[in-house]
């Protein structure tokens, strides 16, 4: 008897792939993948299975909160670190402080005073009390650094997400500026590569120092033509001694000389 193989069944039949007929909010549409990325803007669906017509799928869509929470703990941690070496400069440690302090620097303890103002000063133009860092979990602590509390911020973000992304980004109508522009014009103002605060500053640093550079070694050629030339009337003078020694010698021979013929 031969061998059958089975392979004569419907089961076995090669049945070639279907388009995904799905409908979203009342329209009708075809995908050629279960894996629909343009049928709702900024969203990935995932068809799994049929489903019946009377029963809907409703898809609730929610913003991801993680990227900006992992910003604004990187925000923070940068802030502390500035803080925390401005603090040092003016820290007092029972000593008078000189040499490479800044503690004497106005432009320092400047920006000092503004970092913790921009913290702490409500902006205007937003929803109260979601216009300042502190409702949404940043507060600062007594030596001017700051604390991020997450669960704070997402309480808040579960409830005023708009107010929220507002404050940081700024409306577009009316024109309010938000807390990142307000921070990165901050900045500027300090470290601008063109005019900003502490860049003329430090490149006065450093026209300072070479200016003293050129005096240094102004000073060390001066010095240097003055050895040469004292070492240039040391020599004339030993000459002029020893020309006079020879003279005198030579007076002491006929001195002698006419001593001698008495």
């Amino acid at each position: 008897a031969g061998v059958t193989l089975g392979l004569s069944g419907a089961g076995s039949m090669i049945v070639p792939p279907l388009d995904a007929h799905f409908t979203v909010n009342g329209l009708s549409m075809t995908r050629g993948s279960n894996t629909v990325e343009n049928a709702i803007p900024g969203v990935k669906l995932e068809l799994k299975a049929p489903t019946a017509a009377a029963t809907p799928i409703t898809v609730n869509i929610a913003r991801d909160t993680t990227p900006l929470k992992e910003k604004l703990e990187s925000f923070v941690s940068n802030y502390n670190f500035a803080v925390q070496l401005i603090n040092k400069e003016f820290a007092f440690t029972g000593e008078a402080r000189v040499g490479d302090s800044l503690s004497g620097d106005a432009a320092l303890r400047g920006l000092k005073d503004r970092l913790s103002m921009a913290v702490v000063t409500p902006l205007s133009g937003f929803t109260v009390p979601y216009n300042r860092l502190a409702s949404l979990g940043i507060k600062t602590t007594n030596d001017g650094t700051l604390e991020f509390d997450a669960a704070i911020f997402d309480d808040v973000m579960t409830s005023n997400e708009d107010e929220v992304i507002d404050f940081f980004i700024g409306i577009e109508s009316p024109a309010t500026i938000g807390m990142a522009e307000t921070f990165d014009d901050l900045i500027s103002q300090y470290v601008d590569s063109g005019d900003g605060i502490l860049t003329k500053k430090v490149s006065g640093y450093s026209d300072q120092v070479s200016d003293i550079d050129d005096q240094i070694d102004d000073m060390e050629r001066r010095i240097e033509k003055y050895e040469q030339r004292l070492r240039m009337q040391f020599a004339a003078m030993e000459q002029a001694i020893s020309q006079m020694q020879s003279q005198g010698s030579q007076m002491m021979g006929m001195l002698q000389g006419l001593q001698s013929q008495k």
